[in-house]
């Protein structure tokens, strides 16, 4: 549930329109529910030593592969540094403990620097350890072509994918990674 109202607070920020979440709780929560969806998939592979790699029927394996350990690594820098810039902030707020009452702020920041942690172990362990093995995928290429479309027909089409493939969040992930504009837009 929490997942949900992440995306679709993104969804709302994304579009421009106000935020229906209220108070600093709130904010908080959709954060973390938001932090846990982008990171969910680096913190499955932890566990993995063989896994299939759904790419567009029109790339080519080699490319796919060199687009995958790009972005695994740019995750492995990225999350190691949050990872140090969180754990950093986190010992900050270490003397707040003295005061009765709960330290929202290491909590915070705890939980942060824990995730990036798992982040950058899933990046590592899918850059040496992962055995992949690529899958074409038609449904892909129809990915990729549907971001030339306008927005409501891409949107559509996004829709019409996701069923067809069983990924729920296909379209909101899509638009996310696209900046929401197509191809031919401006």
């Amino acid at each position: 549930q929490l997942i949900k109202e992440a995306e679709a607070e993104r969804a709302r920020r994304a579009q421009g329109q106000p935020s229906k979440s209220r108070g600093l709780w709130r904010y908080i929560v959709g954060k973390i529910a938001e932090a846990v969806a982008e990171q969910r998939l680096l913190w499955s592979l932890q566990k993995q030593t063989a896994v299939q790699l759904g790419i567009p029927d029109n790339l080519d394996r080699d490319q796919a592969m060199t687009i995958t350990r790009d972005s695994l690594r740019r995750d492995y820098e990225k999350h190691r540094r949050w990872m140090v810039i969180d754990a950093l902030i986190f010992l900050l707020f270490m003397p707040l403990t003295v005061i009765p009452g709960p330290n929202f702020p290491a909590l915070y920041f705890s939980f942060r620097a824990i995730g990036h942690f798992f982040s950058m172990r899933g990046a590592k362990r899918g850059l040496d350890r992962v055995t992949w093995t690529t899958v074409a995928s038609a449904a892909l290429s129809a990915v990729r072509d549907a971001l030339t479309l306008d927005r409501a027909t891409r949107r559509q089409r996004l829709e019409e994918i996701s069923r067809e493939l069983g990924l729920e969040r296909l379209p909101g992930f899509v638009e996310r990674l696209s900046g929401g504009a197509g191809v031919g837009q401006a």
